[in-house]
């Protein structure tokens, strides 16, 4: 049977529901088990989960973070998640929502603050806030779910719903600190490195986006990361790649193509040089 990439539309068909809208929620915290806590996936979607039981290790994209009870976690479009440890009793509400959904139906809600989610992929909530947000996504989930629910309401509730959680990030980003040069630019090359490395894997390409030298750039990057640019380019193709040999049914062929290699062979012996695996192995176990 084909596994699908994860969107809105697929989450929605499995449960045997009707979208009548660009967002969703989840039923109950357990959903997390069957579509996010297995293998590398990719979700076509902006999304904002809160973990309200157990704990797990996540990369995003190319950084790792822990979450446990209290952990807010955002995502957007196309971001790469692999589960690294999940425990059983994990237990996380999501909500996920287009970018047509906020422009059309929450007037207040901030455009801008979609680029924070970015930014901030997990952030930790104190008792209070957790509480209000928890009986938030229950009494929004259960009245999406009830037997005969009014669009109205269910507009108003994601709103509310979506403006609390905007509270809670505004809050958080004013108490960031100020970023050095050194971190803006590596901010900087890693939301590029986001939209063109299935594209652009050239050093050159990426320094000349940033308006900065070859030399410059690498000093940066390894001066932040404490890993070469190339390490980074690297991980993220092979992470994508995971993600599309664990949740969809492309070839190895088709995989290469869409990351751009020349020949499916090069994309193989890539792809075995830095896991140990072929991809078909990687696939079977």
């Amino acid at each position: 049977m084909e596994v699908k990439q994860h969107t809105i539309s697929s989450i929605v068909q499995d449960r045997g529901l009707d979208l009548k809208q660009a967002i969703y929620i989840s039923k109950n915290a357990k959903e997390i088990e069957d579509y996010f806590a297995k293998y590398p996936h990719v979700i076509n979607a902006f999304v904002i989960g809160l973990c309200i039981g157990g704990n797990a290790k996540i990369k995003v994209d190319l950084t790792e973070h822990t979450i446990q009870r209290g952990s807010l976690i955002s995502l957007v479009p196309n971001s790469i998640v692999y589960p690294i440890e999940v425990s059983d009793d994990i237990e996380i509400y999501s909500l996920m929502f287009s970018f047509d959904f906020i422009t059309t139906s929450v007037s207040l809600f901030k455009i801008e603050l979609l680029e924070t989610l970015r930014q901030q992929y997990v952030i930790e909530l104190d008792d209070i806030q957790l509480e209000l947000l928890y009986e938030l996504y229950q009494v929004t989930s259960k009245y999406n779910y009830s037997e005969n629910p009014i669009p109205e309401v269910q507009t108003h509730l994601f709103s509310a719903l979506l403006l609390e959680i905007q509270g809670v990030y505004i809050n958080a980003n004013m108490n960031v600190k100020a970023e050095s040069r050194y971190e803006y630019l590596t901010r900087n090359f890693f939301a590029l490195l986001y939209k063109h490395f299935k594209s652009e894997r050239s050093l050159q390409f990426y320094a000349d986006q940033l308006c900065v030298t070859p030399q410059h750039l690498s000093t940066v990057i390894r001066a932040v990361t404490k890993h070469t640019l190339s390490y980074w380019m690297n991980e993220m193709v092979i992470l994508y790649s995971k993600s599309l040999l664990k949740t969809t049914s492309l070839t190895s062929k088709e995989i290469a193509a869409e990351l751009n290699f020349a020949e499916p062979t090069l994309f193989s012996r890539f792809f075995k040089k830095n896991t140990g695996m072929t991809p078909n192995e990687y696939r079977k176990g």
